[in-house]
């Protein structure tokens, strides 16, 4: 469920779709469609292994959640966001500005496609009252993290510590406020 302290500080509202399935996708009611904030944060949960050992169905599997249901999302949601003049906010991932770790390829290519998309975005819609920020947030302490292998938590809660859910929730209103000068990538460390 949704946390209380977001819906009662915003319209917020959610429906569950699967963005890989471009029916699904084109039948999202017109109403979820018609934000003045978009916040791409999707990704498949990771596992720890080298890449040479690795399917190509691993990167797709996390291309389509994270990267291409962002684009499809960001495509349908633009009319809207140019009408109300919006913004866009990728989370991506402290990785995306320090040094990835071993093993989790196909997420850290994810991230980095969506870190691309964002900044090619952000020039197409510069002078046109849209903003696009990416965030890249240490790791943050969810059911998401907790639901990860334990080796791979491990991995992660060894590199550096957890940020919380409203921490992390608390920049994204901050940011929502901001003037346009904002960062295009943001790491979110503390």
């Amino acid at each position: 469920s949704p946390p209380d302290e977001l819906t009662r500080a915003a319209n917020v509202q959610f429906h569950r779709v699967d963005l890989s399935d471009d029916r699904a996708v084109a039948n999202i009611p017109s109403t979820f469609l018609d934000v003045d904030i978009l916040i791409n944060n999707a990704s498949e949960q990771p596992d720890i292994e080298i890449t040479h050992k690795r399917s190509l169905g691993d990167f797709d599997r996390q291309w389509q959640c994270g990267a291409r249901a962002a684009i499809a999302l960001t495509q349908l949601c633009t009319p809207a966001l140019l009408r109300r003049r919006g913004l866009v906010i990728n989370i991506l991932s402290s990785y995306t500005l320090e040094t990835p770790p071993k093993g989790i390829a196909p997420y850290i290519v994810q991230k980095y496609a969506l870190l691309g998309f964002g900044l090619a975005l952000r020039e197409e819609l510069a002078g046109r009252g849209v903003r696009v920020v990416q965030l890249s947030p240490r790791v943050i302490d969810t059911a998401f993290l907790q639901k990860l292998p334990e080796q791979v938590r491990e991995h992660l809660l060894a590199q550096m510590d957890t940020l919380s859910p409203a921490h992390v929730a608390s920049r994204i209103l901050d940011i929502s406020h901001e003037g346009a000068n904002l960062a295009q990538n943001q790491l979110i460390d503390r």
